[in-house]
């Protein structure tokens, strides 16, 4: 799981047993493991098959708890900042009946020239971890292949009262005791700058608490798609997925490197969950990056043009901000013009064909009648048929390292939120919503409430009551200000009443009640 702070493009990684990594895939990266000394033998959280892990309200806060005698060892890990200091912060609370002692090691190729100045561990000369107070034992081995490990040191009790000082790769460790019923807290420093040694510590204390940290990403998190439905998993997804697309929009939008096609897909996701401006910052960095002859780079260029195309015009119909529109006119016209040469020469093509409604979609906010008459008769002089079809969505890239509550890979993460939100509030091509396309049997009888779902017409709620076997549909669309009359909405709920559809601002349906299905029995013979 990543975690991070809005507003700062520094990001850790919790893995599976709550240990910490710091630029992860990179010569400078550095790991926090914790054990835990019991009674009976030292317990390492990321290979211990009693470890569970969660995220505390489905947020990016998470709880990782190891079965230890009498009880469980906590440690939660999220990040904050204090001053120009981003930190994270790891709290190991002691729910066991019996002391133990707790263990943070440090490692990995970034750890080098490590010393300890008090109850602050410096790397190369650079405070990184910070404790609540001196430790009792310590030990640091030299990364070297035959040398003993920090493992082997300290689980045979070869910690000792002072730290020797290895020069170059190491390992090290330090020991803290922790009480029955207490809570050990310490941090590491993410990033502070080039001042981080003229700082001095960070006052432990005045951190925030778990609760606190969480409070405020659920405040964060008003503005995106709430949903309460019978199966809670697929709600609390859809929240951590929501946090990790905040998380994911900011290093993209400030790595000058970032494809078109990464930003198209991650702005389309977080338009969809309901992040409208985080989506606009992305977006606006697209035209830099489009080449001479109209394509975006990106794996296929036809692909990566259409995803791009699609998702300028989903924006501009979210959204109906004119000047956005126009600001990207000049851009989706050079890429359909693209799009269209490509279709020329290749029919196969084809599939991509749908991102002409999208440019259509932005020159008919930017208010450009003609440019959209002109978008409808390049495609129709390719053969192609109007309106079109929804496009393919781009291939999902491998899978990441497993130990994740949602994909660390922001396209995988984009494509899996948007998903999500399909699920709940599905737009068809021919501008029809499709609600709750993801209903399952299961379901059927319980209340179910779905809010603040962007739409072209405003943010549309709805719930589902029951009479009886019949599901009755409530809804409700909170217009964006500014925007006067346009086209109504549509809707259908093809998994509930294949034969319902409906249009309003607000209005309540009773839904027909599905013919059960009957298996055929055929007999033998």
């Amino acid at each position: 799981m990543i975690i991070g702070t809005i507003g700062s493009c520094k990001r850790a990684q919790v893995r599976g047993g709550g240990t910490i990594v710091l630029h992860e895939g990179t010569l400078d990266e550095i790991e926090l493991a914790w054990w835990v000394g019991a009674d009976d033998r030292w317990h390492v959280a990321e290979r211990a098959v009693t470890a569970r892990q969660h995220l505390v309200r489905d947020v990016p806060v998470v709880q990782t708890s190891l079965r230890v005698p009498g009880g469980d060892a906590i440690a939660t890990a999220f990040a904050t900042v204090q001053g120009p200091r981003e930190l994270v912060v790891i709290d190991v609370e002691n729910r066991s009946k019996l002391p133990f002692a707790l263990a943070l090691v440090l490692r990995g190729p970034g750890v080098r020239d490590v010393t300890l100045d008090g109850n602050v561990v410096r790397v190369a000369g650079v405070p990184l971890l910070y404790l609540p107070r001196r430790p009792q034992r310590m030990a640091a081995v030299p990364t070297i292949k035959g040398a003993p490990t920090i493992d082997d040191i300290v689980m045979s009790g070869g910690a000792g009262d002072s730290l020797v000082r290895v020069d170059g790769a190491s390992s090290a460790a330090f020991l803290l005791p922790a009480a029955h019923a207490t809570t050990t807290r310490c941090a590491i420093l993410v990033s502070a700058g080039n001042s981080a040694a003229s700082l001095g510590a960070p006052v432990l204390s005045a951190l925030p608490t778990i609760h606190t940290v969480a409070n405020g990403w659920s405040a964060q998190l008003q503005r995106s798609v709430s949903v309460k439905l019978p199966d809670a998993a697929l709600g609390a997804r859809l929240t951590s997925h929501a946090a990790a697309l905040l998380l994911a929009s900011e290093p993209v939008l400030h790595d000058t490197s970032s494809s078109p096609l990464l930003l198209a897909t991650l702005a389309s996701a977080l338009d969809r969950v309901g992040f409208a401006d985080e989506a606009v910052a992305l977006l606006q960095e697209i035209p830099d990056r489009q080449g001479a002859r109209g394509a975006f780079a990106g794996g296929d260029p036809v692909c990566a043009t259409a995803v791009v195309v699609s998702a300028l015009g989903q924006h501009a119909l979210l959204s109906h901000n004119s000047i956005f529109a126009a600001a990207m006119s000049p851009t989706v016209a050079g890429a359909i013009e693209f799009l269209a040469r490509q279709l020329r020469r290749d029919r196969s093509q084809q599939r991509w064909s749908a991102a002409v409604r999208s440019a259509a979609d932005v020159f008919q906010i930017a208010g450009d009648g003609g440019a959209v008459k002109q978008a409808m008769r390049l495609w129709e002089k390719q053969g192609c048929r109007w309106p079109l079809p929804d496009p393919p969505l781009a291939e999902l890239p491998a899978a990441g390292r497993g130990g994740s509550f949602v994909p660390d890979d922001p396209t995988r993460l984009a494509l899996a939120a948007g998903d999500l939100v399909e699920s709940v509030v599905a737009m068809d091509v021919d501008g029809t919503v499709d609600l709750l396309r993801g209903f399952d049997e299961s379901w059927r009888g319980q209340a179910i409430e779905v809010r603040n779902v962007p739409t072209s017409a405003g943010q549309l709620s709805y719930a589902i009551r029951w009479h009886g076997a019949r599901p009755a549909l409530l809804w409700e669309i909170e217009p964006r200000p500014g925007i006067v009359g346009g086209e109504p909405l549509r809707l259908r709920a093809s998994a509930l009443d294949p034969a319902w559809s409906g249009d309003g601002m607000r209005g309540d349906a009773l839904l027909a009640t599905p013919a059960p299905v009957v298996d055929r029995v055929v007999a033998p013979g």
